[in-house]
C-alpha cells in the first residue's frame, strides 16, 4: 500500500486495510507453511485472517468487540512464527 502513491493499484480487503492504515505491520500477512511435499500446509494463522474472523464474529453479534480486539491484540503480540490459534487463545487467556 505504500507505493500506491506511485501509481500502484491495489486490490481488495488486505489491500485496502493497508492503505487506510487500519493494517500496519508488515508481519500481519506472514505465516509459516510446509513444503510442497506437504501441501503447503499452514502452521501458522496470518493476523490478517484472525482480524477478518474475529471482526466477521463482532458484526453477527457472536462475539463481544471487545474479546474480539483483545484477542486480536493478543495474538498480535505474538511473533508471526508463533501465531497459531492455540497460542492467540492461550495469550487471550
Amino acid at each position: 500500500a505504500e507505493l500506491a502513491a506511485f501509481g500502484m493499484t491495489g486490490h481488495g480487503r488486505i489491500f485496502a486495510g493497508y492503505h487506510s492504515g487500519a493494517i500496519v505491520a508488515d508481519d500481519e500477512v506472514a505465516l509459516l507453511h510446509g513444503t510442497e511435499a506437504e501441501d503447503y500446509e499452514l502452521y501458522t494463522e496470518a493476523l490478517v485472517n484472525v482480524r477478518y474472523a474475529l471482526t466477521d464474529a463482532a458484526d453477527r453479534g457472536l462475539l463481544a468487540r471487545d474479546v474480539a480486539e483483545a484477542v486480536l491484540e493478543a495474538g498480535a503480540r505474538l511473533p508471526f512464527t508463533e501465531r497459531t490459534r492455540e497460542a492467540i487463545l492461550a495469550a487471550a487467556a
